[in-house]
Formats: C-alpha cells, structure tokens, sequence
C-alpha cells in the first residue's frame, strides 16, 4: 500500500489484518452449508464486539477472551492499529470492517436460497462482503495521510465509483483464481457459475467474459481518476494522488498474492508458457 512510503510497523499491521482476514471468513464459507444461520448470526455479534472493543476503546487488555482464535485473533490486531492510528482512522476502519463482517454473514445465510442471484446483485453485494472496503480505510493509517473530506467516497460521487471499480476488479480476480477451490467446496455462487448460469456460457466462454468485464472496469477506473485530479486542488492533489495509487497496489499486491497461494494455485495448473490451466468439473445441468 504505497511501500515505502509506508513505515514498517504500519505495514507489518495491514499484513497481519490480511492473515487474518481468510481464517475468520474460512470459518463460515467453508462450513456455511452445515451451520444454522443463528450460528452464523452469533458469530457476527461477537466478532463486532472484539472489533469495536479493540479499536474504540482505551482498554489495553480485552474485557473477556473468546473462545473462538478466529474472533479473538483480531484483538492484538485492532489494539496495535488504534495505538498507532488516529481516531478518525480507527473510527473508519472499524465501521467498514464491521460492515464487511455484517455483509459477509448475511451472503452465507442468503446463500442457501435455491435462486442463484443475478450478475448485477452479485457484483453489489461483494462490494461489500469481499473484504475490501476496510483495507481502503486502512490507507490513511498506513500512509498517514488526510484527504479533504470533499474527495472522500462518503462525500464524492466519483470516489464511490472508483471504489466500486477496485472492489469489482478484485471480484473479479478473485472469483477467477477461486473457481477450482470453490467448486471442490460446492460453493457456485462466483461469476464463472453464474455467467454460465444465466448467459448459457460454456466455462471457457464464461471465463473469457470475466476478463473482459476487468478490463472494461480497469478502463473505467482509469478515466475516473483522471478526470479526478483535473478537479482536485494543486495543493491536495499529491496526497489524494497517493491514496488513489494505494488503490492500484491493493490489486495488484491481491493478484500476486494469490498467484503464490496453495489455496488456489497447484504447479501443474501453470504452464510454460504462462498460461493458467484450471482442471475443473462444473455439476450437471449448469
């Protein structure tokens, strides 16, 4: 997230909030299928309550332990970021982080409907459950910067949609590298699956489609950062034209990252000539 502008301790706690980020989602994607939804719902509450314990409070010891690591990990997390964060930051933070949570909670409950969502309600909802939105906030602890409130995604139509365009990317890479995981867990609600679902593509077709769909959001994004710096002040525009650059390394770090995951990637699916080769079986009928 523009490293090395950021320092090592910030940078240290951005990577331990992305570590801990897949073992809490992991908890309820992997065992969705088999867990009630008041178990999913009391998971969510008590992870809100670590979250916003450790990052509004002063307490520099939690006031209980939860029995589950997974909630309980963020703790040490959510500490060391209010010690060295701003309260505006940690306020931030702590209110997309607990919208991710609440989102992220309500797709696996949704997700036992029997009518597969639409593209378009797919591509809304993960703007919110992918997890992205607080690693944004975390910009402006990681890099200690202040933007006018007027260019802030709250306040700004053009910020929002290039939110939007960095979640969808994101989506998108996600959804692709995922795919072979997924389906080994019965999990189709992604966009291979549902292209193929409602357009009748074939995998190949449908993977096509998603690639063109990032790169049409990657051209969007890009005409909406520039028309965004011909508006911002001379004297705003290096630090907002550094929190918009941290948008850029959030997808490219996420597509590195995970071209090195085991999660995702066996060695024999890359081959010689760069090409990523998903040995798959999409489920009869689709």
């Amino acid at each position: 997230m523009a490293f090395p502008c950021t320092g090592r301790q910030e940078v240290l706690n951005v990577a331990k909030f992305l570590a801990w980020y897949f073992p809490w989602d992991d908890a309820i994607d992997d065992a969705a299928m088999e867990q009630q939804p008041a178990d999913i719902i009391r998971y969510r509450d008590d992870t809100v309550d670590v979250v916003k314990e450790s990052l509004l409070t002063n307490l520099e010891q939690p006031s209980k332990i939860h029995s589950d690591p997974a909630i309980q990990s963020f703790w040490d997390i959510g500490a060391t970021v209010r010690a060295s964060g701003t309260p505006e930051s940690n306020r931030r933070f702590a209110y997309e982080l607990c919208r991710f949570v609440a989102s992220s909670t309500e797709s696996q409950i949704v997700r036992k409907s029997t009518e597969p969502v639409t593209v378009a309600q797919y591509l809304e909802r993960r703007e919110n459950n992918i997890g992205i939105r607080p690693l944004l906030e975390l910009i402006y602890y990681a890099n200690k910067i202040q933007i006018a409130a007027q260019w802030r995604w709250e306040n700004n139509a053009q910020m929002r949609e290039m939110w939007k365009e960095i979640t969808w990317m994101i989506t998108m890479c996600n959804d692709l590298l995922s795919l072979r995981r997924e389906l080994i867990h019965g999990q189709y609600e992604s966009l291979v699956p549902l292209l193929m679902y409602h357009e009748g593509l074939n995998p190949q077709a449908a993977v096509n489609r998603v690639t063109e769909m990032m790169h049409e959001s990657y051209e969007r994004f890009h005409r909406l950062e520039a028309r965004l710096y011909e508006l911002v002040d001379l004297a705003e525009l290096e630090n907002v034209k550094t929190y918009v650059h941290s948008f850029k390394d959030v997808v490219m770090c996420n597509l590195h990252w995970s071209y090195g995951l085991k999660r995702y990637m066996d060695p024999h699916m890359l081959q010689e000539d760069g090409k990523v080769v998903f040995d798959i079986q999409t489920p009869v009928g689709m």
